[in-house]
C-alpha cells in the first residue's frame, strides 16, 4: 500500500509570520481582529486566537471597546479566561498611562524651571536618591528617572549607569539630581569631582551636561555654580550658546 501522506497543519507557523509582518509594517496595516490577535498571543498560549479575536470584537464593536472593558464583561465571552481578561485590562489601562504621562512631559526654558521640575521627586523622600533628567534638542522632558536609591546620608551611581540610560533615551542633554535627607544642600568633595566626571564623560558623547542639582530642606544648589566647576561648566555653556544649545537662566 503506498504510504499515506502527512497531514499538514496549515496554521503551522502563523504566529511568527505574524509577529515577522507587525515588525516589516507595524500595527497600522493591521485590521482590529488581526491586533487582537497577535495581543492574545501573549495570553493564550498555543491555541489559534483568531476566532476569540472575532468573538471580543462581535461582543463589543471595536478595538478600544474590548480594551476598555471591565472584568466581568471580557470574561462573559467565550474561551476568556481570569488571565486573559487581566492581560487584555492591562493593554487598556497601560495605553492610558502611556499617553497620560506622554503628555505630561514638559518643555523647559530655564534652569529655575527644570529645579522646580525635580524639586518634586524629593518630597518626603528619606534616603538619598540619585535622578536623572534626559532631554531632548528642544529641552522637553524624555525621561526622569530615579538611578538608584541610598541610605540617609549616602547615594552612589557609577557615570556609566547614567551615561547608558541617557543613551537609551536618545538625550541631546541631561540634568543629574540628588537629595540630602539629613543636612544641608552644601556638595561634598565627593559630589564635586563626581560632577567633573560627568561632564567630561558627557562631553565626550556629544550630550549636553546642564547641571547637578542637591536638594535639602534649606533648598538647593547648583554644582554647575561651584567655584570649583563654574570655569568648566562656562567653557562648556560658552561652546553650547554659539550653536544655540543651552538653556537660559
Amino acid at each position: 500500500m503506498p504510504e499515506q501522506q502527512k497531514k499538514t497543519n496549515p496554521h503551522k507557523g502563523h504566529r511568527q509570520r505574524m509577529k515577522r509582518q507587525f515588525r516589516r509594517v507595524g500595527i497600522d496595516q493591521f485590521e482590529p481582529h488581526q491586533v487582537l490577535e497577535l495581543l492574545l498571543f501573549y495570553a493564550v498560549p498555543q491555541r489559534d486566537t483568531n476566532p476569540l479575536a472575532h468573538r471580543l470584537l462581535d461582543k463589543f464593536d471595536d478595538l478600544p471597546s474590548v480594551l476598555d472593558a471591565d472584568y466581568q464583561s471580557l470574561c462573559s465571552v467565550e474561551g476568556v479566561s481570569e488571565h486573559t481578561a487581566t492581560f487584555l485590562m492591562l493593554c487598556g489601562q497601560l495605553l492610558t498611562r502611556y499617553h497620560k504621562e506622554k503628555q505630561e512631559k514638559k518643555v523647559f526654558s530655564s534652569m529655575a524651571e527644570i529645579a522646580e521640575h525635580l524639586a518634586k521627586r524629593f518630597v518626603n523622600v528619606k534616603t538619598e536618591q540619585m535622578v536623572l533628567l534626559s532631554l531632548n534638542n528642544r529641552r522637553k522632558e524624555i525621561n526622569c528617572s530615579v538611578i538608584k536609591s541610598g541610605t540617609e546620608t549616602t547615594v552612589e551611581a557609577s557615570v556609566r549607569e547614567l551615561v547608558q540610560i541617557a543613551l537609551r533615551c536618545g538625550a541631546t542633554a541631561v540634568v543629574v539630581a540628588h537629595n540630602h535627607p539629613v543636612g544641608n544642600c552644601k556638595p561634598s568633595d565627593a559630589d564635586v569631582k563626581a560632577t567633573k566626571t560627568m561632564v567630561n564623560t558627557f562631553q565626550m558623547l556629544n550630550i549636553t551636561f546642564l547641571d547637578h542639582l542637591i536638594f535639602a530642606e534649606d533648598g538647593y544648589c547648583s554644582l554647575r555654580e561651584s567655584p570649583f566647576l563654574a570655569p568648566l561648566f562656562s567653557s562648556m555653556l560658552a561652546r553650547l550658546d554659539e550653536k544655540g544649545g543651552g538653556l537660559p537662566e
